[in-house]
C-alpha cells in the first residue's frame, strides 16, 4: 500500500470524475472481483459492490487516517495542519449508517482487511549513531559495508489498528468512519478500538441477514467471552444521552438490543452449545431480568412455554434465577433497572 499526500474534497471530486469515465478500468474491475468474493462469503446473492461516491469517501478516509500517522506529519509545527486534514476527513467519513443490507455488505468489503494494514520500523546502528526508517526500507547505502561501518539493522512490523491506533485529533473521523460501515465492529464483540456500541451496531441488525450474521458470530465465539462485552455496551447505551435534546437512547433501541442478546441465549441453548450457568452472569442476568419485566422481550412468539423448547428455556431462566441471587444479586438488580428502562410504561 502507498500512502501519499492527504487527500481534500477537490482531489476527491477529480477521483470520482475519473472512476465515472471509466479510467483504470482493469484495476477497478479487480477491485470489484475481490470486494464481490467477500460479499459472496458473508450474504449470499448480494450483487457486487459499487465503486460509487460513497466508496471512495471511505477509502480517501483510510488513506486520510494512515497519511495522519506518517512522519512527515509529525511534529508541532503540522499540528495545525493535521487537525485540519482531520476535520476534512471526518466530513468525508460521515455517510450515516448503511440503509440496506447491499450497503452494509458493500462498505464493509472495501473496510473488512483493515486488521491486516500495518507498517515495519527499521533502527540502523552504526559505529557513529543510529536511523529510523518507519514504513520504508533503508537505502542501499545505510546499510553498505556492514562489518567495516559495524551496521546492525533491526526491524518490527506493527499492526495499525491494534499496536499503531489513531491519533487523538482524528478520533471523530474514526468514529464517523465505523457509524457509515459497522460490520466489522458488529462481528468482533470483543474489539478495543472502537468498543462494541449498540448505536452504531443497532441499524444494521434490524436487516434480518445481517442478524442472522451477527448472531452466528457472536456463537462462533462463545457466548462466555463474548455476554459481557455486549451487556457493558448495553449499559454505556442506556446511559448516552443525545447531543441536540439532551434526551436518553430511546427504549425500543434497548428493547431490540435485550431481543438480541435473548435471541443469541436461545440459540446458545436449543443446539446443544448451552453455557453452564454464569458462564456469562451480566448477559444471563439482563436476560432473566428481561423475562420478568415484559416477557415478550424474551419470549418468541412463536414458541409456546409448554413445549419442550420452551420447557428448556424456562428451566433455564429458573436455574439462572437461583445462581444469580445466590452469586452475582448486584448484577440481576442492575439488570432490572435497565430492562425497565426498555418498558417505559414500568419505569417507575
Amino acid at each position: 500500500m502507498h500512502v501519499g499526500r492527504p487527500i481534500g474534497q477537490r482531489h476527491l471530486a477529480r477521483i470520482l470524475s475519473a472512476a465515472e469515465a471509466g479510467s483504470e478500468r482493469e484495476a477497478a474491475q479487480k477491485l470489484e472481483a475481490h470486494r464481490h468474493a467477500e460479499a459472496r462469503a458473508l450474504v449470499s446473492g448480494v450483487q457486487a459492490p459499487l465503486l460509487d461516491e460513497a466508496t471512495l469517501r471511505l477509502g480517501v478516509t483510510v488513506h486520510n487516517l494512515l497519511a495522519l500517522g506518517h512522519p512527515s506529519l509529525a511534529g508541532k509545527a503540522n499540528e495545525g495542519r493535521r487537525h485540519r486534514i482531520a476535520a476534512v476527513t471526518e466530513g468525508l467519513a460521515d455517510l450515516g449508517p448503511p440503509r440496506s443490507v447491499a450497503e452494509t455488505v458493500g462498505r464493509h468489503t472495501l473496510l473488512a482487511r483493515l486488521p491486516d494494514i500495518g507498517h515495519t520500523s527499521h533502527l540502523v546502528q552504526q559505529w557513529w549513531g543510529q536511523q529510523r526508517f518507519v514504513g520504508r526500507t533503508p537505502p542501499a547505502r545505510v546499510l553498505a559495508l556492514p562489518s567495516l561501518r559495524r551496521v546492525k539493522h533491526t526491524f518490527v512490523r506493527r499492526g495499525w489498528v491494534k499496536e499503531v491506533g489513531v491519533a487523538p485529533y482524528a478520533r471523530a473521523a474514526w468514529l464517523a468512519l465505523h457509524r457509515a460501515s459497522p460490520l466489522a465492529e458488529a462481528l468482533d464483540p470483543l474489539r478495543l478500538d472502537p468498543p462494541w456500541a449498540w448505536e452504531r451496531v443497532l441499524p444494521i441488525l434490524r436487516f434480518a441477514p445481517i442478524f442472522r450474521l451477527v448472531a452466528g458470530r457472536v456463537l462462533e465465539i462463545g457466548v462466555a467471552p463474548t455476554g459481557g462485552a455486549m451487556v457493558s455496551a448495553l449499559f454505556r447505551l442506556a446511559s448516552l444521552r443525545e447531543p441536540n435534546t439532551g434526551a436518553a437512547a430511546p427504549p425500543g433501541h434497548l428493547a431490540f438490543a435485550i431481543g438480541f442478546l435473548a435471541h443469541v441465549l436461545w440459540l446458545d441453548g436449543l443446539f446443544g452449545r448451552a453455557s453452564t450457568p454464569l458462564a456469562a452472569p451480566e448477559l444471563e442476568a439482563v436476560v432473566l431480568a428481561a423475562s420478568e419485566i415484559r416477557p415478550g422481550l424474551v419470549w418468541p412468539p412463536d414458541v409456546d412455554a409448554t413445549t419442550g423448547a420452551g420447557r428448556f428455556f424456562a428451566d433455564r431462566l429458573a436455574q439462572m434465577r437461583r445462581e444469580l441471587l445466590l452469586t452475582a444479586p448486584a448484577r440481576y438488580v442492575a439488570a432490572r433497572a435497565l430492562c425497565r428502562r426498555a418498558v417505559p410504561d414500568m419505569s417507575g
